[in-house]
């Protein structure tokens, strides 16, 4: 039975990671998960509880009360989350039920994580079509970036993937140092004043740690005092607004309705906000001051990747700032950084080592689900690929250690044959930021269909679900 699951689950997966999104192309590993507040529909949460994806590691699970798998699925979830959330796991299950349907479950099986059921309404749209899941029990890994690394079923090896994101991108409550970083960036920033800054260094420790710990309240109490001053930085602004220095005003207000969500504080400054948008002088400030303001904490969060060697992130934040926030401070901020990381050989190089190691898992990946299911001359391909693009890395001994595995007579219809995977580009260094360079934009390649530096490398286009092995494949590797 779990075999039989994980085989059908691996064919729509394998196009999932094949053409980069499933049916609904809102979703694609690589994206960024979508906030819960875009959907209209699902069941109100209190802001705080909203999950961020930034610092933590979240799987959500998605399922119903009917299904039989999905009920089993919440037990594996259940050892999950009671074995990772300490180091900065987070479980969330979506229902798309209402409450009294959902609530004698999670109370019958002691569910220990958190469970979101639909409006008893049923009324808008809600997470399941947002993040297009087409079958129950359906995960969603998002590291804590707040990009979506893998979907599948709860069978599929989920721990050791879990285990695996952990390595590549920890949660800050799974190690201390960067929580102590955090405070003392925290700390250093209310030295100079710079008490909004403050107030989100020592609130990104707050929402990391454990809740009563010592950082959680030595964060909580810095914030409390940024909080304070940022009161006297309201009545600052009021008077810029009542002397017509409108730019002034606005800069001070849009950080700390920006950075402060959800304090007193920001209420303050919205009102402020209100007031100046009403002055036909003073409103076109408003728009810039926030988007000035969101771009700052992207830039924070993109230099933090940066003291910890992680640049492919550290830039992907820095191109979104340029992209989103433009004619801003921040996005000059940002811009800049772009050009350094363009023209430092060593950064390019690294950027270009971690995005070839990125693509060569995902083949292995794809020739795993091929070997679940028994279609080891599909599995075999990739396998052999992985070593002959990338020969003298750890992914290319992986490939080994699983073509070892594989029985010497294939199982599979020969006649049934990927697409051979394309081949990386070449070691010419990649130039970051470059727009001709970004995935998925076809005008980075010339007419002949060679990438050009500063294009990400791509796996081959894998068949998609709906075409499958053809007939005479074995029991199980079609759709259904």
């Amino acid at each position: 039975m779990g075999s039989h699951r994980i085989a059908i689950a691996a064919i729509v997966a394998v196009g999932l990671l094949a053409t980069g999104a499933l049916a609904q192309p809102r979703i694609s590993i690589g994206a960024k998960a979508p906030l819960w507040d875009e959907v209209r529909g699902d069941i109100r949460i209190e802001q705080d509880q909203i999950p961020r994806f930034r610092d933590k590691i979240i799987l959500l699970l998605f399922w119903r009360t009917n299904n039989a798998e999905s009920l089993e699925a919440l037990d594996t979830l259940a050892a999950i989350h009671d074995d990772f959330s300490k180091l900065g796991v987070t479980v969330i299950g979506i229902v798309p039920e209402p409450h009294d349907r959902v609530q004698p479950i999670v109370e019958g099986r002691k569910v220990p994580f958190q469970v979101v059921p639909r409006n008893n309404d049923g009324r808008g749209r809600g997470l399941e079509w947002l993040y297009s899941v087409s079958s129950y029990p359906r995960v969603y890994l998002i590291d804590t970036n707040g990009i979506i690394t893998w979907v599948g079923h709860p069978d599929d090896d989920l721990e050791d993937r879990v285990r695996k994101q952990m390595s590549r991108t920890p949660p800050a409550g799974a190690t201390s140092k960067l929580t102590k970083d955090r405070m003392a960036r925290a700390e250093a920033a209310l030295k100079k004043d710079d008490v909004v800054r403050a107030f989100t260094h020592a609130k990104s420790v707050r929402d990391a740690v454990e809740r009563d710990s010592a950082p959680f309240n030595a964060a909580k109490a810095l914030m409390e005092k940024c909080e304070e001053a940022a009161k006297e930085l309201v009545k600052s602004a009021a008077e810029h607004f009542r002397a017509e220095e409108f730019q002034k005003a606005a800069d001070i207000v849009c950080q700390i309705a920006v950075r402060m969500e959800g304090t007193d504080v920001a209420k303050q400054a919205e009102s402020e906000i209100a007031r100046l948008r009403g002055h036909v002088r003073a409103k076109d400030f408003v728009k810039k001051g926030l988007d000035n303001a969101k771009g700052e904490i992207l830039n924070d969060e993109a230099a933090e990747f940066e003291t910890l060697d992680q640049f492919p992130d550290a830039l992907r934040l820095y191109e979104e700032v340029s992209d989103k926030y433009k004619d801003t401070p921040a996005a000059k901020h940002a811009e800049a950084a772009i050009k350094r990381f363009r023209e430092d050989p060593t950064t390019s190089k690294r950027i270009n080592e971690r995005r070839a190691s990125e693509d060569a898992e995902r083949w292995i990946d794809i020739g795993d689900r091929y070997r679940k299911l028994a279609l080891n001359v599909l599995a075999r391909r990739y396998y052999n690929e992985v070593i002959k693009q990338y020969p003298d890395t750890e992914v290319a001994k992986l490939a080994k250690d699983r073509l070892k595995g594989l029985p010497e007579k294939d199982g599979a219809d020969p006649n049934v044959e990927p697409p051979k995977p394309k081949k990386p580009a070449s070691d010419e260094a990649a130039k970051p930021g470059d727009e001709k360079g970004k995935p998925g934009d076809d005008k980075g390649k010339p007419e002949d269909g060679k990438p050009k530096a500063g294009e990400k490398p791509k796996p081959a286009d894998e068949p998609k679900p709906e075409e499958g092995p053809k007939p005479g494949a074995p029991r199980g590797a079609g759709g259904g």
